[in-house]
């Protein structure tokens, strides 16, 4: 039977608590050999970014991608902070398409997208129906 990659990372993270780090070690060298064995090594991706989504919830916190054309300022972060709250994990993304302004994506929900790029894309858009 083949499992999705929730529930791969519901099991690792129910495994790997409240062990020690060695211990944790060899759990994560057990769980990449059942996947090889199972030939899932293709979800390894998304298992683990179900298992940081879980991970976080766990301690309550929020994830944030915040995909910027150049490196995000410290303003811009604490600016983000104090409106959606101290407790994020704020994954940083560099993406030169984006020409310039700022796409912010919470916890995979919510997006924000105030890029010059979707505002090209948006004003072409208007143009081409006139």
């Amino acid at each position: 039977m083949k499992y999705r990659p929730q529930q791969y990372a519901q099991a690792l993270y129910a495994a790997l608590e409240g062990k020690s780090e060695s211990e944790q070690k060899k759990i994560v060298k057990r769980f990449a050999e059942l996947l090889a064995r199972h030939q899932q090594t293709g979800k390894a991706r998304a298992i683990f970014a179900a298992y940081e989504k879980i991970t976080l919830r766990k301690q309550g916190m929020r994830s944030v991608r915040l995909e910027t054309a150049s490196v995000a300022s410290d303003q811009l972060k604490k600016e983000i902070r104090a409106a959606l709250g101290k407790n994020l994990y704020i994954k940083e993304i560099i993406n030169q398409d984006l020409i310039g302004g700022v796409k912010i994506l919470v916890d995979d929900e919510i997006l924000i997208d105030g890029s010059v790029k979707k505002q090209l894309e948006s004003l072409f858009r208007k143009n081409a129906q006139l």
